[in-house]
């Protein structure tokens, strides 16, 4: 797998012994350390489930644009909908100065809270990714125990600080590039996650995807195995690691230039603690040579703030 990033089954540890859960939880730590991404089979969401909702986001996203703005993300409110394009530049969150990027796409939360904005002209979206919300929302927590246990916490360490939660799935459409990109213009730009962690699930079949910074600042790409998902750490677990889990830098690139047929799409579950859940650095992960490097902050805090700073300039 391009630049090493480890595949993990998961098998062992749902439902495993001791000894094979801190197993799973050693390659977890390891994974996590070096690169901030990982790789996992096994992890027990349907895949039937998972192939609807993106053939179902799709078509979303075919939809004219009247009936995609009908169901628009508010400009001060809370996230879900749809975000078109040119309002997003994600380099910006990580000290860049770059166009917006090239994409657009769509946001749920839990059902429960009412939050979500559905469009009348495509009534079977609602079912297919609340669906897939569900599932990914069950791998989530599946990881917050393989974390605990990496980080040699009780198993149930991370349940309050999501107990509650309001996480987001966002399918992203990057469309096909007839034309140009603009000078630093990506699909998406380099940056960080602004939440605890991220599971995605990517297409690999067209070109022009999502890369990993090299320890060295190279680029290489992430290509998953049928069947499996992408996880990436994001910045609140890594300031509550102090640092001993990587937030790390990456990007989706552009298709080849001249690809007719290059359109992409991937389905992201941000993981976040509730809004007031203060982040600050984990016992186990400070000591007298390992000083406390981020001052507490709560979770809805450092979200808004990088949401802020995605503005394109």
């Amino acid at each position: 797998m391009a630049n090493d990033i480890p595949l993990i089954d998961l098998r062992p540890f749902i439902g495993g012994t001791v000894d094979a859960r801190a197993a799973v939880g050693a390659a977890v730590d390891d994974a996590l350390t070096r690169f901030g991404f990982m790789v996992i089979a096994n992890h027990t969401a349907n895949e039937q489930v998972l192939a609807c909702a993106a053939a179902t986001g799709r078509a979303f996203f075919d939809l004219d644009e009247a009936a995609k703005l009908a169901v628009r993300t508010p400009a001060d409110g809370v996230p879900r909908g749809y975000l078109p394009f040119g309002l997003v530049s994600l380099a910006n969150t990580y000290g860049g100065d770059a166009p917006a990027d090239i994409k657009e796409s769509y946001a749920v939360g839990p059902e429960r809270l009412g939050e979500n904005r559905w469009p009348p002209a495509l009534p079977g979206l609602r079912e297919d990714l609340n669906a897939c919300y569900d599932e990914l929302d069950r791998v989530a927590a599946v990881l917050l125990e393989v974390f605990a246990v990496a980080l040699k916490l009780p198993d149930d360490w991370f349940h309050d600080k999501f107990t509650g939660h309001n996480s987001t799935l966002r399918v992203f459409n990057y469309p096909a590039q007839l034309s140009e990109a603009l000078p630093g213009q990506l699909r998406a730009g380099a940056h960080t996650d602004y939440g605890a962690f991220t599971v995605l699930l990517v297409e690999n079949e067209a070109p022009g995807g999502l890369q990993v910074q090299t320890s060295s600042g190279g680029w290489e790409d992430i290509d998953a195995p049928s069947g499996s998902l992408v996880v990436n750490v994001g910045d609140l677990l890594m300031m509550w690691t102090n640092d001993r889990w990587l937030s790390n830098v990456h990007r989706v690139l552009n298709p080849p230039a001249g690809l007719v047929d290059g359109r992409r799409q991937s389905i992201a579950f941000f993981a976040n603690p509730r809004q007031e859940v203060l982040i600050e650095c984990i016992e186990s992960c400070t000591g007298p040579d390992r000083p406390r490097l981020h001052p507490p902050v709560t979770a809805g805090e450092h979200r808004m703030s990088k949401v802020r700073a995605s503005a394109p300039k």
